[in-house]
């Protein structure tokens, strides 16, 4: 079963993501990005992450990269996570703040940008369903990527 991790601090809505993708995954559930270091060790196929949530937990050279949290996620991701995960695993950047991810992304150095473009956003304002919808997203994603293998 392919593994899922959510980070997302909203509890409410990270209890109703995770509802939604149990059905077909296994999820791992993280409301801050220390609970989300802690569970790296885990060989996951797929991370939806919250841009915005509490940016606490990072060091303070890092913090001042958050933009005042609203890219905490981003910031996370990119100094952190990335070196702990597989290159197979799949990143779904949900959020409000996509505007300003793209605006940090287009000033960042080409390393950035380079990891940016393996990612997939969708935006919460678009998500009219909510985790429907990112079940929809991250089945299309495995989806994909059968198709192109049996190809």
């Amino acid at each position: 079963m392919r593994k899922v991790l959510i980070l997302e601090d909203n509890l409410v809505e990270l209890q109703e993501i995770a509802c939604e993708l149990e059905k077909s995954y296994e999820v791992f559930k993280a409301s801050s990005t220390a609970k989300a270091d802690a569970l790296l060790c885990n060989e996951l196929d797929c991370i939806i992450i919250d841009l915005n949530i509490t940016n606490k937990y990072l060091s303070n050279e890092l913090r001042g990269k958050t933009h005042g949290g609203s890219l905490t996620g981003w910031v996370w991701l990119y100094n952190i996570a990335r070196f702990n995960l597989s290159t197979n695993c799949k990143i779904v950047i949900y959020s409000e703040f996509i505007d300003e991810l793209d605006t940090e992304i287009e000033n960042a150095d080409e390393d950035a940008k380079e990891y940016f473009r393996k990612i997939r956003t969708v935006s919460k304002t678009q998500a009219v369903n909510g985790s429907e919808c990112l079940l929809e997203f991250v089945n299309s994603i495995f989806d994909s990527r059968r198709k192109r293998h049996n190809q």
